[in-house]
C-alpha cells in the first residue's frame, strides 16, 4: 500500500541548533544541509515503500555530482512527477527531550580555556526511556556540533531565539560529529522495531522546539566560567541511507 507523506514533512528535517542569526529572534539554518542529504540519504520519486508499484529510486543527479540536484528522470520514465524526496521509514518517529550544554570557557589542565559542548538526550521508545549523553570538543573559535552552525552560550539561553524555518527544502541528519549519537539512536530503535529496516537508516531531526524556559541555566554573562544549558523538545524520524 502506498504511504502518503507530505513533502512539507521533508522540509521540517532541520538542524536542531542552527544558531547563526539572520534576525534577533530567529536562527538561520546552515546552507548545505540539502546537499548533505542528497549525498547521504536515499531519495525516491514519491515517499512510498519498497514493494509498492510506485516505489522508484532516484539516482540521476545533475552533472554526475553526488551532492547535485536529482533530475527525476527515473520518475518521468515511470509516469510519476519528476520530484525526488527523502525516503523516510513510516511509523518510526520518536519523542525526545534534549538538554543542550555549551561552555565557552571550558578549563584545561594547562590553565587555558576553550569552547566545548554536550547534551543529555532522553528518548522514549515503545514506552521505555533511554538516556544518551554525548560531548563535543570545540576550540577557541566556537563549538560546532555536526553540521550545525557554531553554538554560543548567549544564543543558547535566549528563550526568544527560534530556528527560522524559512525553506521548504532544508534537510539535516545525524552526520559528522553527530554520527555516533545517531548510530546509538538507530540501534535502540532497531532493537525495538527489528523488522522495519532501521539497520540501513539514520536519524533525521523532524521537529525542534524550546522546552520549559524555567529550566534554562544561564551562565552566559562575561566572567562566568561555568557552562550554560537549555531544554528542547525533539522529534526524530528515520530515513534510509544511500547504498
Amino acid at each position: 500500500m502506498t504511504r502518503t507523506r507530505s513533502i512539507a514533512l521533508a522540509g521540517l528535517a532541520l538542524a536542531v541548533a542552527a544558531f547563526a542569526f539572520a534576525a534577533p529572534a530567529d536562527a538561520s539554518v546552515p546552507g548545505n544541509e540539502d546537499q548533505l542529504a542528497r549525498v547521504g540519504l536515499q531519495h525516491v520519486c514519491i515517499d512510498s515503500e519498497p514493494g509498492d508499484a510506485d516505489y522508484v529510486l532516484c539516482n540521476d543527479q545533475e552533472g554526475g555530482d553526488p551532492s547535485g540536484f536529482y533530475t527525476g528522470v527515473e520518475c518521468t520514465n515511470a509516469g510519476l512527477p519528476a520530484v525526488c524526496v527523502v525516503d523516510y521509514i513510516p511509523k518510526t518517529q520518536l519523542a525526545a527531550k534534549l538538554f543542550l550544554i555549551e561552555d565557552e570557557d571550558a578549563q584545561t589542565n594547562a590553565g587555558d580555556s576553550q569552547s566545548a559542548a554536550g547534551f543529555v538526550l532522553e528518548i522514549s521508545i515503545k514506552g521505555k526511556k533511554h538516556v544518551l549523553v554525548e560531548l563535543f570538543a570545540g576550540g577557541f573559535d566556537g563549538t560546532q556540533i555536526g553540521n550545525w552552525n557554531d553554538l554560543t552560550e548567549a544564543l543558547l539561553v535566549d528563550p526568544n531565539v527560534n530556528v527560522d524555518f524559512s525553506s521548504a527544502t532544508n534537510f539535516q541528519y545525524a552526520n559528522q560529529s553527530l554520527q555516533n549519537i545517531g548510530l546509538a539512536i538507530r540501534d535502540l530503535a532497531h532493537a525495538a522495531w527489528p523488522t522495519r529496516g532501521l539497520d540501513a537508516a539514520i536519524p533525521v531531526f523532524l521537529g525542534f522546539a524550546r522546552g520549559d524556559s524555567e529550566q534554562i541555566v544561564d551562565r552566559s554573562e562575561f566572567g562566568e566560567l561555568l557552562a550554560s544549558g537549555a531544554p528542547f523538545d525533539l522529534t526524530i524520524g528515520f530515513a534510509r541511507l544511500r547504498p
